[in-house]
């Protein structure tokens, strides 16, 4: 048995933090006076990195306590044991071909979802500066985009339903 990390979960991880982070960074370079990046941007670019795998940690874990445990009770149960007593062949293939995806979607959505919510009352209190919430204009598109991405992480669910159940 393996305990090597698989690829789709740190994925998911980075790209819902690095999500986020990039929602702070146009958030910031808006109302900020001095530009972000500085001469010592290799420093700047590996804590962003171990920045936007924490947030992604974090929202990833959201992800597994909260959307998960409403989703399993209520709409698109998945029968977990299947990733465990599965057949491995057909748990790779479902990992691959649907579970990463779905990962990836539903972390990139809350991502969105909780930086619109409070990514600016947390840039405020980290910069000491206020920052105010993005447009409605923005606020809306990044809603959409966050809309499309759960939707398809609902399809990508379904599916998996489909062969794991």
């Amino acid at each position: 048995m393996s305990f090597a990390p698989k690829g789709g979960p740190i994925v998911a991880e980075f790209l819902s933090g690095f999500t986020a982070l990039l929602l702070g960074y146009f958030a910031l370079s808006q109302h900020l006076d001095q530009p972000l990046l500085h001469a010592s941007a290799g420093i700047a670019i590996a804590a962003s990195t171990l920045m936007a795998w924490l947030i992604g940690s974090f929202v990833d874990a959201l992800r597994n306590f909260l959307v998960e445990g409403l989703l399993d009770r209520y709409w698109f149960a998945i029968n977990w044991e299947f990733f465990v007593k599965g057949k491995q062949e057909e748990v790779a293939n479902i990992e691959q071909y649907f579970f990463s995806f779905y990962m990836i979607d539903m972390d990139i959505t809350i991502a969105v979802v909780l930086f619109l919510g409070f990514g600016p009352c947390i840039l405020s209190i980290i910069t000491e500066r206020p920052i105010p919430h993005f447009s409605l204009g923005q606020t809306v598109l990044f809603s959409v985009g966050a809309l499309v991405f759960f939707l398809d992480a609902l399809s990508l669910r379904c599916e998996m339903r489909k062969y794991v159940n």
